[in-house]
């Protein structure tokens, strides 16, 4: 694992992602069952695209972006908070790599040594569903698996934030038979990710 020093949504960080699949693009390779995804060769379509022309696909904003970007600050100090963290015990990363650093993750935060957050700060109507089923969504496994896998981590709690609602904290502990099918799964991956990278060689944009 390597801990990358860099801000997240800055060009570096961008840079760091740019041609890898990462945690939260998992479930278009690997579903929450441990199946293979019907978006794997789109989402490889986008990754290649990127890695040719040496920048990423242009990217949107809207309302739940933007109330997720301003949200997110104040989830973590409510977790920090119920479970009397100090600030060096909760740390704030960039970008994640395995060793390779062919696979990126980027946490919301490592919790000491052992752990990691995953916040999302959705609209009234999914938070409140997320309440009453007592567990994340779904579509969020393969990214918290994913990130415990990049990470080397045993568990990583899944934070659902509104601020008009009373928060949902709920630990995810480590699944090593999913996250072993996750890996095999990346491993099949990245081998035809860099197979068509060597196919689209001559079609790289080289930086002026």
């Amino acid at each position: 694992m390597i801990i990358h020093d860099v801000e997240q949504g800055t060009p570096e960080w961008l840079a760091l992602r740019l041609g890898i699949p990462t945690a939260s693009e998992f479930a278009k390779i690997i579903t929450s069952t441990g199946k293979a995804s019907t978006s794997a060769n789109t989402y490889m379509h986008k990754l290649l695209g990127e890695w040719c022309a040496g920048k990423p696909e242009d990217t949107y904003s809207n309302d739940d972006i933007e109330r997720g970007n301003l949200q997110e600050e104040e989830a973590r100090d409510y977790y920090q908070f119920i479970h009397d963290l100090e600030d060096h015990q909760i740390e704030q990363v960039g970008f994640v790599t395995t060793d390779d650093g062919l696979i990126g993750c980027s946490p919301d935060g490592l919790v000491m040594s052992n752990g990691g957050i995953e916040i999302k700060c959705p609209r009234m109507s999914g938070h409140v569903e997320t309440i009453l089923r007592g567990k994340p969504p779904t579509k969020y496994l393969p990214q918290i698996h994913g990130c415990m896998f990049v990470t080397e981590r045993d568990y990583w709690d899944f934070i659902s934030y509104h601020q008009y609602i009373e928060p949902f904290v709920i630990r995810v502990n480590r699944d090593d038979e999913y996250i072993k099918k996750m890996a095999s799964a990346l491993s099949d991956f990245n081998e035809k990710l860099n197979e068509a990278k060597d196919q689209l060689i001559d079609y790289k944009k080289v930086a002026a």
